[in-house]
């Protein structure tokens, strides 16, 4: 059976991607309304989800699906545009890129090194309840799911429409 694909990526906008909220004058991080999202919108299909904590890297919800511990980070992508100063021109024919990635991981513990591989993998069930919840969120578009090989290795080419 072919491991499911963990890795996704996507447009969405109206989300913060700034560290501070100047409308609201509060000091806000960046990514933390997708995941408090993704995160009720497991809740509100079944799973469990616990309240997503801030990581040096983005954000991190953990989550069960069928029993199986598992979790999920998110954040907005940082693109070479992102790192060039500002009004510094792009490549003409540069198509955008998603602006927002995810991933899940198999949460484990030392203890679980004992147990078979399989049990250590991503679940195609967890790739699909994450699946599921983004693609309803109405201001998420474009979304395509990578392996982390693929993804890792930085081609983006094989991405598809479901995980």
């Amino acid at each position: 059976m072919t491991p499911p694909r963990t890795h996704a990526t996507f447009f969405a906008v109206g989300f913060h991607t700034s560290l501070d909220d100047e409308a609201s004058g509060s000091t806000r991080t960046f990514g933390d309304d997708v995941a408090l999202r993704l995160s009720q919108g497991l809740r509100e299909t079944g799973h469990y989800a616990r309240a997503p904590y801030c990581e040096d890297w983005g954000w991190c919800v953990e989550f069960e699906v069928l029993g199986q511990r598992h979790w999920l980070g998110v954040g907005p992508r940082t693109t070479v545009m992102t790192l060039l100063s500002d009004g510094a021109p792009g490549a003409a024919d540069d198509a955008p890129t998603p602006d927002w990635l995810c991933f899940v991981e198999r949460s484990w513990s030392l203890r679980s090194l004992i147990n078979p591989v399989r049990e250590r993998q991503v679940t195609p069930e967890a790739t699909m309840a994450v699946h599921s919840v983004l693609t309803a969120m109405p201001e998420v578009t474009g979304v395509l799911w990578h392996h982390q090989a693929d993804f890792d290795a930085g081609d983006e080419s094989q991405g598809a429409a479901q995980p």
